[in-house]
């Protein structure tokens, strides 16, 4: 019975450490290499982003963006509901990274234009925080 009663209080303790750490409004930003970037190329890409309910949702969503091939800088906000996408047009597209959004998700694209290196710096900056 103690044995019990210590494990459950663990768990308990686990938990709010966990949602202690964890903050839902908190916006999850990926950088991917960035090194060989090409501003002609560069397109800034904002989705809103619809179906994202739990703490991990944005990260999940920005590391998946981070890690497709021609991605330089990727940004999710669950609160927002909002990605934001740097990517070079010569390695994928919108429609490409629209498409990765898989069900619960839907993506609606809110903004594509040509990356100037002052965004793609201030997209830097943001990650950071």
């Amino acid at each position: 019975m103690n044995k019990t009663v210590l494990a459950v209080v663990l768990l308990a303790i686990v938990g709010i450490l966990v949602l202690a750490f964890s903050s839902t409004n908190k916006t999850t930003k990926a950088v991917a290499d960035s090194s060989d970037l090409n501003t002609e190329n560069s397109r800034h890409l904002v989705l809103d982003i619809k179906g994202m309910y739990c703490p991990s949702c944005g990260p999940g969503i920005a590391k998946m963006y981070s890690e497709t091939d021609g991605v330089v800088v990727a940004k999710v906000s669950r609160a927002g509901e909002k990605g934001e996408i740097v990517y070079d047009s010569t390695k994928t597209s919108k429609e490409q990274l629209l498409n990765l959004l898989e069900d619960p998700y839907k993506g609606t694209v809110v903004v594509d234009m040509p990356a100037t290196r002052n965004m793609i710096e201030q997209v830097r900056m943001l990650n950071n925080d």
